[in-house]
């Protein structure tokens, strides 16, 4: 069901994060920071498939926004440091 896909997506979405690293677009600062947020969200959407309140999709939902926002500025750390 939809909690199976939002397990399914998140887990898609950590690895394509991790491209530009394996790619070589960017260094280990970009692929660290992603990879820690990625863990983060494939937790979260751990707990979403266990759950069965709303409390932890919503909590989820926000989470997804932030997780944008760092890794970009993930990208702009790693251009700038190195």
């Amino acid at each position: 069901g939809t909690k199976n896909q939002i397990l399914l997506y998140t887990g898609a979405l950590v690895l394509l994060s991790l491209l530009p690293l394996y790619l070589g677009d960017f260094g280990w600062i970009y692929g660290s920071i992603a990879l820690g947020l990625g863990l983060v969200f494939i937790g979260g959407a751990l707990k979403v498939k266990l759950s069965s309140g709303p409390k932890d999709s919503l909590r989820l939902f926000f989470y997804s926004i932030i997780y944008l926002f760092l890794l970009f500025t993930a990208m702009l750390m790693d251009r700038v440091i190195s």
